[in-house]
C-alpha cells in the first residue's frame, strides 16, 4: 500500500527557521552561563559542604602546614629548628661545658669560655678527683659594662681565693659570647687547678 500526499485542508505557511544559527546561540549563552563566576544559582556554602567565605578556626583544627609567629606558632617545623631560630636571634637558652683544668694562670694564660649566644649569668664549680664538690659560684656577665677589655673588682668567691681583687681579671667580648677570666696568684684562683674538674653554665 502507498502513501501520498494527505491534503488536511489546512494551509501550510513556510517559516525563516536557521537551524545552525539558533544551536550556536544556545552554546554562546550556555558557555556564558558556565563562566560566570557569580553563583546565578544562589547555591550556599551549606548546600555543598563548603566553609562560609569568613570562618575561623581553632589550634585543635590546625592539623598541618607550620604556623607563623604572629599567629602564634613557632614558624618552623621542629625543636632543632626553634632552638637555632632563638639562638639566631640572641634569645639563647641554657648552655653547660666542663673541662679538666691544666695548671696555667695568668693574664697571659685566661681561662676562656665560649657561648653559642650572649649570655646573661654564669656559674662555674669544680669537683676534686673523687667527685666530691669542692665549690661553685656565679657571675652576672650583664653587670660587666666594659667589653673587650680586662675589668677587675668582682671574684667568683667560692671559686677563686680571698686575694685582693685587683689580681683577678674578667673580659667578656662584644658580642657576649666569649668570657675570660684570670688570676695572677695561682691556678686555683683561675679555675684551672690541674686536680680539678670544672663543671659550667651560662643562660
Amino acid at each position: 500500500m502507498g502513501y501520498g500526499i494527505v491534503n488536511t485542508g489546512f494551509p501550510v505557511q513556510a517559516e525563516a527557521f536557521d537551524p545552525a544559527g539558533s544551536a550556536a546561540a544556545v552554546q554562546a549563552n550556555l558557555a556564558a552561563h558556565m563562566a560566570d563566576k557569580n553563583n546565578p544559582h544562589g547555591v550556599s556554602p551549606g548546600q555543598i559542604g563548603a566553609a562560609a567565605a569568613s570562618h575561623t578556626h581553632d589550634a585543635s583544627q590546625v592539623v598541618s602546614g607550620i604556623l607563623s609567629a604572629a599567629r602564634g606558632g613557632t614558624g618552623v617545623g621542629s625543636i632543632a629548628e626553634l632552638a637555632a631560630l632563638l639562638k639566631s636571634n640572641g634569645i639563647a637558652g641554657l648552655q653547660t661545658g666542663s673541662y679538666q683544668g691544666t695548671g696555667t694562670y695568668g693574664s697571659s694564660n685566661p681561662t676562656v669560655f665560649q657561648f653559642d649566644a650572649p649570655k646573661s649569668l654564669f656559674f662555674i664549680g669544680m669537683l676534686n678527683n673523687d667527685f666530691g664538690v669542692s665549690g661553685g659560684s656565679y657571675c652576672p656577665l650583664d653587670a660587666i659594662q666594659k667589653t673587650d677589655e680586662w675589668v677587675s673588682g668582682y671574684r667568683l668567691s667560692s671559686v677563686q681565693g680571698v686575694g685582693s681583687l685587683s689580681s683577678y681579671g674578667f673580659k667578656l667580648s662584644a658580642d657576649r659570647k666569649t668570657f675570660s677570666i684570670y688570676a695572677s696568684n695561682n691556678a686555683t684562683d683561675q679555675c684551672n687547678n690541674e686536680v680539678y674538674k670544672y663543671v659550667w653554665a651560662a643562660i
